[in-house]
């Protein structure tokens, strides 16, 4: 396996890892705590996840985006960004998690399908890639 295609499968994997776990998280905070918590708790924890969220995804990327060539591997990098994020999202979604309680299987399939969530996984991913290119090529 070529350099590149390490790079490639490392962006696939990453964003879908981070994706998947954000999406959990995140079902698991609108289930959980305006269910069973108080409103402010939920809201404190909101904010705090806003804020840290962004910093998780963009620092493998950085990182990762100081040794890869995105110029000339532009287009698989956003191929395997747009896939890892939706992947992630959509198996997310469709876990069932007893505690939380049943939500319907075809609901949750078509929440997954239409939601647009993936694309903040995406953009964070691919600025943090692109400033990182950048930074090293000037």
């Amino acid at each position: 396996m070529e350099q590149k295609d390490r790079y490639l499968v490392m962006i696939f994997l990453v964003v879908l890892i981070i994706s998947f776990v954000i999406g959990i998280l995140r079902n698991w905070m609108i289930f959980y705590f305006l269910e069973w918590a108080d409103y402010f708790v939920y809201y404190q924890i909101s904010v705090i996840s806003s804020l840290i969220t962004p910093l998780l995804v963009f620092i493998p990327y950085y990182l990762i985006g100081k040794k890869f060539d995105l110029r000339s591997n532009l287009k698989w990098s956003i191929i395997s960004l747009l896939t890892g994020a939706y992947l992630g999202y959509f198996l997310s979604a469709n876990i069932e998690i007893p505690l939380i309680g049943f939500v319907p299987y075809w609901e949750r399939v078509i929440e997954s399908i239409i939601s647009l969530q993936f694309l903040y996984t995406f953009s964070i991913a691919f600025s943090a890639l692109a400033i990182a290119y950048f930074k090293n090529n000037d």
